[in-house]
């Protein structure tokens, strides 16, 4: 199975900058989830049911204040688009687990949602998510997902109304998890070195330096396009163009790039900059493993990372797709901590950009914190320091897991 994010597609005259397309295994396109995501991508909306209560004007607080009625009524709210994407993701995985049971145990296949009751939700909500998430939050979100799916199948009189429940123990294991200590979210030189060295290919080479040297999510990889293209109300250089800056100036050693909101969180585009090391790389791709995997496809293709796979040989990546590199990665190194993912990268990218801007290489303080945190902030495409904080670790922490100390 995998999910596809189109760009700029055009429908029966209406066109979307992006829209999800989950595919089984033989590459056939799951109808139900794509009239889901056409919705998601014309409307930006999500139905939901609510509860209301009717109470009793006599009643009191002490009399327990019970309801006399108890409405359920559908209602449509307005969700931002990387809400969109988080709800397809987590449905997205909901699928995989609908289609592992359906080679594994015969029940139907992912082309038949309309079958799945709520006794299937809730042993997914309770027993099967509760193994691999670590938080509560992220529990309660790939709820969310489930039932905006389920409602909308409600609202075209496919399905009936379904429930689904997250069980009191299983809210106190994720409120023991979320307890739990929290990992740092660094990773050291050497274990990006290492992840770089297994690393069978330039593309995924330069998408896990895009992650600590840059600073990318997963999804904004998809966003790295060769051609000029408009962002800030006005056109921006592609990366072509900065490919012939290379040759132009030998002594610039920063480059900017304008990363158009469309691919990022909360839509917001921002500036990122590549060093001249990194963009030599990139062109050293873009004219070499890239040219010959474009020339054998025959398909043209305006993003700098595309597929090499069979299938889609020649399609962008997927915004999933430098999150399962990571994943395949670290798994060759038990000795690492399993539980690191891509968006660490980004962690790590922070935490060095902060420390840079405050101290020097004698550890000499050179600015000040918040200097330092707008600048991180700024970078990272953060609206507010606050979040930035949360990304922050600090020096004798990173000092630790680097071994100096």
């Amino acid at each position: 199975m995998e999910r596809i994010a189109l760009k700029n597609v055009e429908l029966e005259g209406v066109s979307y900058d992006k829209l999800h397309v989950i595919v089984d295994d033989n590459g056939a396109v799951i109808i139900l989830p794509l009239l889901w995501t056409v919705h998601l991508a014309c409307k930006s909306s999500v139905s939901g049911w609510r509860t209301k209560g009717t109470f009793n004007s006599m009643s009191t607080q002490y009399a327990g204040r019970k309801p006399v009625s108890i409405i359920k009524t559908l209602e449509e709210s307005s969700v931002a688009e990387n809400t969109v994407d988080n709800y397809v993701g987590h449905f997205f995985h909901f699928l995989k687990h609908i289609n592992k049971l359906h080679k594994t145990k015969k029940i139907p296949s992912v082309h038949h949602t309309e079958l799945v009751n709520s006794k299937f939700i809730n042993d997914y909500l309770n027993k099967v998510l509760p193994q691999r998430l670590k938080s509560s939050e992220s529990l309660k979100a790939h709820q969310a997902a489930i039932s905006a799916y389920f409602s909308f199948l409600f609202t075209l009189n496919i399905k009936g109304p379904l429930s689904s429940t997250i069980y009191p123990s299983t809210k106190q294991l994720m409120a023991e998890k979320d307890s739990r200590p929290q990992k740092i979210n660094y990773v050291s030189h050497s274990e990006r070195l290492a992840l770089l060295k297994a690393c069978t290919n330039k593309r995924d080479r330069l998408i896990l330096r895009m992650g600590f040297e840059v600073g990318l999510r997963t999804e904004e990889n998809t966003g790295l396009v060769l051609g000029k293209h408009k962002a800030k109300f006005q056109q921006q250089k592609g990366l072509l163009d900065l490919f012939d800056e290379l040759k132009k100036d030998s002594t610039k050693q920063i480059f900017k790039f304008v990363l158009n909101g469309k691919y990022t969180k909360n839509s917001k585009t921002r500036d990122i900059f590549f060093s001249r090391n990194l963009l030599e790389e990139m062109k050293h791709y873009y004219e070499q493993e890239r040219l010959h995997i474009m020339k054998s496809s025959g398909r043209s293709c305006d993003t700098l990372f595309v597929r090499n796979d069979h299938e889609g040989k020649g399609l962008p990546i997927s915004p999933e797709h430098a999150s399962n590199v990571f994943c395949g990665l670290i798994q060759k190194f038990p000795y690492m901590n399993q539980s690191l993912s891509y968006h660490d990268l980004r962690h790590t990218f922070a935490t060095e950009l902060y420390h840079s801007e405050r101290y020097d290489a004698y550890g000499h303080e050179i600015g000040s914190q918040n200097s330092a945190l707008l600048e991180v902030s700024q970078r990272l495409g953060h609206s507010s320091i606050t979040s930035t904080q949360r990304y922050i670790r600090m020096q004798i922490q990173m000092k630790k897991i680097e071994g100096i100390l």
